[in-house]
């Protein structure tokens, strides 16, 4: 299973986020990357990872693979304008 709990399909940044912080679930033991970099995911499946964010529109994709090769893919798009 995977969630993305943040931040939301279509939301729009301004100015001082220049950064966002994206978010979710998935099961605990599952290595999850956001835009191909590695997430930090706790015991209980939670993981987080800082996201730089560039002018325009921004896709996250998140993908999570567990031990035996199987993935699970979100794929949301942001925009961020200065």
């Amino acid at each position: 299973s995977l969630s993305l709990d943040n931040p939301s399909d279509g939301t729009q940044f301004h100015k001082d986020d220049k950064s966002v912080e994206v978010k979710g679930k998935t099961d605990p033991g599952v290595r999850v990357t956001v835009n191909d970099f590695w997430a930090i995911v706790d015991t209980d499946g939670n993981y987080s990872y800082t996201l730089a964010l560039k002018d325009g529109d921004t896709d996250i994709k998140v993908v999570a693979t567990d031990d035996a090769g199987n993935k699970s893919e979100k794929q949301i798009k942001v925009n961020y304008s200065q």
